[in-house]
C-alpha cells in the first residue's frame, strides 16, 4: 500500500482506517473493508463496474484489492508448482480448477506456472470464459460442467448450472456446449459432472439435482448418453477443423 500511495492520508481517504500513520496502521490486527464487493462472474461483473464508475473512491478500493490478489496468486502458484515439481517433475500440473472466473491478473499468474489451466464453467456456452482463460497462453481444460432437467423427478433446488424442461433439451444443451468449446483451439478436454444422479434427499451438502448419465438405480438417460456418444466420437475431428481455421 505504501508503494501505491504517496502518503498515508491518500490511502486512508480510501480505506478509512482508525490509524493516523503507516506505523500505526501496521499495528491494527484487522481492517474492515470500506465497501462490499460482489462475487466475480456473470452479471456481477457489470454491476461491479457500474458501482466503481459511479464512485471513484470505491474504484480505488477495488483496484487495491485486485492488485493484492495478483500478488497472492503469484506467490501461490510459484510456491505450489515448485513443490509439485520438486516431488514429481514428470507430470503435468493442471492448475487449481477455478470454481469461477477470477481477475485477469490471477489467470495470468496461473499461466506463468501451470501446464494446463483448469476451470469449472456451468454457463450455457463456455466460449467467452474459455477465451478469458486462454489469454494466459496455456491449454484449457473444462474441469466441470452439466445441465439438469426438471422432468427427472428430482428437486433440482441445490446444485450448479442451468435447468431445462426435458431430457431432450438437456442433450441439446450438451451438444451445443461441447461443439462450441471444441471450436476453441486452446481446449484440450472437458469433464461432465457427473455419472449418477444425486439423491432426492440431497447429498452431504444438500445437492439434489439431475446431473447424472444414469439415475441412482442405474437407469440410463438415453437421449443424453446417445448424444454424448455421437459428439464425443467426433470431438477430435471437430477440434482439428477449428484449429485449421485459426
Amino acid at each position: 500500500m505504501e508503494e501505491r500511495y504517496r502518503d498515508f492520508s491518500q490511502f486512508n481517504a480510501v480505506w478509512r482506517t482508525p490509524a493516523r500513520s503507516w506505523e500505526e496502521f501496521g499495528t491494527i490486527a484487522r481492517v474492515e473493508p470500506p465497501f462490499l464487493r460482489m462475487p466475480p462472474g456473470g452479471p456481477n461483473d457489470a454491476l461491479e463496474a457500474r458501482a466503481n464508475q459511479a464512485n471513484p473512491v470505491r474504484a480505488a478500493f477495488a483496484a487495491d484489492c485486485d492488485a493484492f490478489v495478483a500478488v497472492v496468486a503469484e506467490q501461490y502458484f510459484e510456491l505450489c508448482v515448485s513443490a509439485i515439481r520438486a516431488a514429481d517433475p514428470n507430470h503435468l500440473v493442471i492448475g487449481s480448477r477455478f470454481g469461477y472466473q477470477p481477475q485477469p491478473n490471477v489467470i495470468a499468474a496461473a499461466g506463468r506456472y501451470v501446464d494446463v489451466v483448469s476451470f469449472n464453467c456451468y454457463d450455457l456456452d463456455a466460449s467467452a470464459v474459455i477465451d478469458s482463460y486462454a489469454a494466459c497462453g496455456k491449454p484449457c481444460l473444462i474441469s466441470e460442467f452439466s445441465f439438469r432437467s426438471d422432468d427427472s423427478g428430482l428437486p433440482n433446488t441445490h446444485g450448479a448450472g442451468p435447468r431445462v424442461a426435458s431430457q431432450i433439451e438437456r442433450a441439446q444443451c450438451f451438444e451445443r456446449y461441447v461443439t462450441a468449446a471444441l471450436r476453441k483451439p486452446s481446449v484440450v478436454g472437458y469433464h461432465w459432472f457427473e455419472h449418477a444422479d444425486q439423491p432426492t434427499e440431497g447429498r452431504f451438502d444438500g445437492e439434489n439435482s439431475n446431473f447424472g448419465l444414469v439415475t441412482i438405480e442405474d437407469e440410463v438417460y438415453e437421449e443424453l448418453t446417445e448424444t454424448m456418444t455421437r459428439v464425443n466420437a467426433a470431438a477430435e475431428q471437430l477440434h482439428a477443423q477449428a484449429a485449421r481455421t485459426v
